[in-house]
């Protein structure tokens, strides 16, 4: 990351935030698919925010997106609030709307950011370490899966089409065989 965009992500995060009560604007995370920044503020009363650049690259729709995380994090929090079983005391994720009041900002390049409350204490994995955070994520993602049973799936917007298209994903695997580079086809074989 270079200066620019440290100084794109301090001045983005006074949209979120005003620009007075920002302490600091840091990296976190590899940046696998958003460009990830801590917000801290001034106050220790006030809660620390993860602010992302989204990448429109892969997520071409950032109004669906941004739609399904208010959606989705709304259904599951009511659900945690009124639980005194599977997912009690929970903490969810929180989307952070702009000072303004829109899902998301877009600076004046046409880069879109959001921004959530940060949770303490956590972690967030590219590759997991062990079997045991493997176990954990699988029983997060199933806990997630069961409190969302419930939300009609028409009320959730596509975001990357086909993605979930088991048929459509073979079809270009096997297209990737046929057309791909010989040298990569040998060096893969035992895979394929």
């Amino acid at each position: 990351m270079n200066d620019a965009g440290f100084m794109q992500a301090r001045t983005t995060a006074g949209q979120f935030l005003q620009a007075g009560e920002i302490q600091s604007v840091k990296p976190i995370g590899s940046g696998h698919i958003h460009q990830t920044f801590l917000v801290s503020p001034v106050s220790d009363k006030k809660p620390k925010l993860v602010l992302q650049k989204f990448n429109t690259y892969v997520f071409r729709d950032p109004d669906a997106v941004m739609q399904n995380l208010f959606l989705i994090t709304s259904h599951i929090r009511k659900k945690v609030e009124n639980s005194r079983g599977e997912g009690a005391g929970m903490l969810v994720l929180e989307p952070v709307k702009t000072l303004t009041g829109e899902n998301y900002f877009v600076d004046a390049e046409g880069s879109v950011w959001r921004c959530l409350l940060y949770i303490p204490d956590t972690v967030s994995y590219d590759r997991a370490p062990d079997a045991a955070v493997v176990y954990e994520g699988g029983k997060a993602f199933g806990t997630f899966i069961r409190l969302l049973s419930d939300l009609p799936a028409e009320n959730v917007k596509i975001t990357i089409p086909e993605f979930h298209n088991l048929d459509f994903r073979l079809e270009q695997f096997h297209q990737a065989i046929r057309d791909g580079l010989k040298d990569r086809r040998e060096e893969t074989s035992s895979e394929i």
